[in-house]
């Protein structure tokens, strides 16, 4: 499903600001705005009221570029913090100025709905037709970058929502790690046991909250010499937070997740997401002897 792990939980739980949206909460934000939220998107903002994606880049100009970057997610709804780009740009703009943005004679910039600040200079809208005489009922995604160009340059517009989530994928600067679910009876100290002795990893007990993802009693971090060249930068933790959150809510089956950030020395000699689930899958193999039941729950995209 599009929903599954589309949200990354709040680790120190979900407040009546981020907890999803009931369907009368969201019927009255619709009628404020005047317009119908896409299915998707609706059924998203009932799970978790805004927040980061899991999956943040998508295909376009001829490759995968990162969307949600520098912290940007999708803004929480209310009523009443949902707006359109006129009422945004007619905080600093007069209207004439705004007209010029608009560069046609069809100018309807209330119907560009605003569903993203992104990362500061940036907006993600639902357009039910800025630039058309009739309204859509169900919008077209766009981008708009307020700094290149004239200003309010749009780079980028996907035909539906749902095409939008749908392809999006977990790759860029910020998508690197690898996660491992693990499915098992025994304790973190004794998972830590198992590994530091199959794996050969010396691993570090730590209890802070990792700049405000964990939020777990404790969690274990260690270095693993794969070659020379490469290593694997190892984090393990409970899946679940201690606020009743998740790590990976659509895996809650799994007690324990691993992270596993591949590090090369020699930044020249590149390789994918495809050599380093070789390597990894065979150091899975080494848990599987000890009855532990471990599966790959995320891989970064490979563009290649």
């Amino acid at each position: 499903m599009l929903t599954d792990d589309f949200w990354i939980q709040p680790a120190k739980g979900f407040t009546d600001r981020t907890r999803g949206r009931t369907e009368e909460e969201i019927l009255k934000i619709e009628s404020t705005i005047g317009f119908r939220f896409p299915e998707l998107y609706r059924d998203l903002m009932k799970i978790q009221n805004g927040g980061h994606l899991r999956r943040r880049a998508y295909p376009f100009k001829d490759g995968i570029q990162e969307l949600f970057y520098n912290n940007a997610k999708l803004d929480p709804i209310f009523v009443g913090s949902v707006v359109n780009v006129l009422q945004e740009l007619s905080e600093f703009m007069d209207e004439e100025e705004i007209e010029e943005l608009a560069q046609t004679e069809i100018n309807y910039m209330d119907r560009l709905i605003i569903v993203s600040s992104m990362y500061g200079h940036s907006y993600m809208c639902f357009d039910y037709g800025w630039h058309e005489e009739t309204v859509r009922s169900e919008p077209e995604v766009c981008f708009f970058d307020m700094e290149r160009g004239n200003g309010f340059e749009e780079y980028l517009r996907v035909e539906s929502f749902e095409k939008l989530v749908s392809e999006l994928v977990y790759y860029g600067y910020e998508s690197t790690s690898f996660y491992i679910g693990i499915r098992s009876s025994l304790s973190i100290d004794a998972i830590i046991d198992v590994l530091a002795v199959q794996w050969s990893v010396k691993f570090q007990e730590h209890t802070t909250d990792r700049y405000g993802w964990f939020n777990f009693d404790k969690w274990f971090s260690g270095e693993l010499e794969i070659t020379s060249d490469l290593s694997f930068h190892i984090v393990v933790s409970p899946n679940q937070h201690r606020s009743g959150t998740y790590l990976f809510q659509n895996h809650a089956d799994n007690t324990f997740v691993i992270e596993i950030v591949p590090t090369q020395k020699d930044a020249t000699s590149e390789r994918d997401s495809t050599e380093y689930a070789v390597v990894i899958n065979n150091l899975l193999l080494k848990l599987k002897e000890k009855e532990i039941t471990a599966s790959i729950l995320l891989v970064p995209f490979d563009e290649s």
